[in-house]
């Protein structure tokens, strides 16, 4: 009853935020907010200089294996600040989970944060150039232990974006990370790709869009599986400052998450 509850709320709030602002004149929608959610996939686009954006959502997730089902709630929130044009500072936590586990078990505590920076380097060129960007970030254990990786946690990722022909985009990150111990107690790094194959619905100037994606992660030299997963997502500008989506994930191996949903939205401040 308390996570519906937190849902209706999440709800409620994005649909007055848009109540507020749905009445405003003359956008312009050639400066609306690009944001890093809902898809696995970065954009190569930082927030620009001393703006800032909030992106934020109820997530739920849900696994099944040996007969026991585990579920996770959640509110995957970034905070970005933009110290010049191409440069981003970035603040990301899931904030706060809770976990049931064949409703037998239920934990709650703080997730751990993770702190980056991403640079813009390269802008859309001709002959199929990308825009493109770096994002290097590491995870600080602060949450309770249940929900954290108990260790520091590097990660590197380099992002690219192509607009494509009939209002097509594809935005593809790969990267790497060191988290916590594998299952003999060793470090490992493992391989982070995602791939988001985007439409933006004609007429909509770019307002509508929707996206079909494949994420994974590939242990190097490790004992863990691979872990991929499928996904989709709709996300609408209610103003060039206020964005709502929503989102589903399927896992496709074994060792992944069965399903993953989440509704959230993105507000630009400056």
């Amino acid at each position: 009853k308390y996570m519906k509850r937190v849902a209706y709320i999440i709800i409620c709030v994005t649909i007055l935020l848009g109540a507020i602002t749905a009445h405003a004149k003359d956008y312009d929608w050639s400066d609306a907010l690009v944001a890093d959610r809902p898809d696995v996939a970065e954009a190569s686009q930082t927030v620009g200089k001393f703006r800032i954006q909030l992106e934020t959502s109820f997530e739920f997730s849900q696994d099944r294996e040996n007969n026991l089902t585990t579920r996770f709630y959640g509110f995957p929130t970034l905070l970005r600040f933009g110290v010049i044009d191409p440069v981003e500072l970035r603040l990301d936590s899931t904030i706060y989970q809770f976990r049931t586990r064949s409703n037998t078990r239920y934990d709650k505590g703080p997730s751990d944060f993770t702190f980056g920076l991403k640079w813009h380097f390269l802008d859309y060129g001709s002959k199929g150039i990308p825009s493109m960007a770096v994002l290097v970030s590491c995870l600080f254990p602060t949450g309770k232990d249940e929900f954290s990786e108990n260790a520091y946690v590097p990660t590197f990722h380099i992002i690219a974006d192509w607009e494509l022909p009939v209002n097509l985009s594809l935005g593809v990150n790969l990267g790497v990370d060191v988290p916590g111990r594998d299952d003999v107690g060793d470090r490992y790094a493992q391989f982070l790709y995602a791939a988001s194959f985007g439409y933006a619905f004609h007429g909509t100037n770019d307002r509508l869009k929707m996206y079909i994606e494949v994420v994974g992660e590939s242990p190097i030299k490790s004992n863990k599986p691979d872990m991929r997963a499928l996904g989709t997502g709709v996300m609408f500008l209610i103003t060039p400052d206020v964005q709502v989506d929503t989102f589903i994930r399927a896992g496709i191996t074994k060792h992944s998450p069965d399903w993953i949903a989440g509704l959230g939205g993105a507000f630009r401040f400056f």
